[in-house]
Order: structure tokens, then sequence, then C-alpha cells
């Protein structure tokens, strides 16, 4: 099958002016677009979500709007999230915007980490970006993950094991409720 594209619904939008609104003022001056990609791309073996790019000259004659950055979501993938992954998604996306203070104009950043999970079992949290991640990930909410039903933890020679429910559950007792 031929890899389409097509404009996005406007709920994406909407995720995305109140993401802009909420958490990256930055860039209420971008122009940005969003389109759907049919199927989500493979890159280095792994499922590629979404991507962002800055608009080339090339490309802006094909534009009916002037676009500073354009984003690209899998929409195959993006049906199966539930709205708080989506919003995850769109979020993950709008990081990578940032303004070039030397030109003045919009572009894209990379990743705050690129890192094996061999290494971090093996090392640890080695580096100061890692270290920054371990930190946030700490403090982060967990989103449930569709393929994860079950988790099973080791510790002191005891084994637990926690499906969703049983999670929900240990977090109300937890929160005093």
């Amino acid at each position: 099958m031929a890899i389409e594209y097509k404009e996005v619904p406007h709920e994406v939008l909407a995720i995305a002016q109140e993401l802009i609104d909420q958490y990256h003022e930055q860039l209420k001056e971008c122009k940005i677009g969003f389109v759907f990609r049919s199927e989500a791309s493979i890159s280095g073996g792994k499922m590629v979500l979404g991507t962002t790019g800055k608009v080339t000259e090339k490309i802006k004659p094909l534009l009916s709007d002037e676009l500073d950055i354009l984003i690209v979501l899998a929409e195959d993938q993006y049906a199966l999230m539930n709205s708080l992954r989506r919003k995850a998604l769109i979020d993950h996306e709008l990081c990578h915007i940032v303004n070039n203070l030397n030109t003045g104009g919009w572009t894209t950043k990379a990743h705050d980490i690129n890192e094996f999970k061999e290494i971090v079992e093996r090392y640890g949290l080695w580096s100061y970006d890692l270290m920054n991640i371990g930190e946030a990930v700490a403090k982060a909410y967990q989103l449930e993950m569709p393929a994860i039903t079950e988790v099973t933890f080791e510790h002191k020679g005891q084994v637990v094991t926690l499906n969703a429910e049983s999670r929900r559950k240990l977090e109300k007792t937890l929160e005093g409720g």
C-alpha cells in the first residue's frame, strides 16, 4: 500500500494549541503545520510515531500556508492511542522546535538523550544527560502502555506482580484514599 499524507483533524491542532499555551509559549510566533502519514515509518528498526522538521525553501512553494515547521504524525499509531498518549506525542514533537538565536529563524533540536538500554543496565545513569532524565522519570506519572499488562518486581527474595488494577489500588492506598 502506498503511503498517503493528509490533513489532521481539528483535535490535533487543539491539543497542540493547548500545549503551546501551557508549556511552549516561545512557539506562539512559530507557524507550525501538522499532517498525518498513513503508516508509521521504521528507522533504525524502531517505529517512528512522529517527525518534526524545518520547512525548507524547496518545499515552501508546494504549501498553501507559509509554515516554519512541519510535524508529521503516524495516523495508524495515533488512532490506537488514548488521549494522554496523543498529548504526549504532540508535546514530544513540539519539544523539538527551537528559535535559532543566530538566524532568528525556527529550527529543530535533537532529543535530550541518546543511549542504549544495555548501557544503562550495565552502568546506570552514567552521564549528566541520563542523570537529568533519571530525575525526571522518578518524578513522572507513568501512562499505561497498552502492550504491558503486568509488571513483576523482585526485592529481597520476594516477588510481586502488579497488573493495572492492582497498581491503581496500590496508588489509592498510598494516597490515603
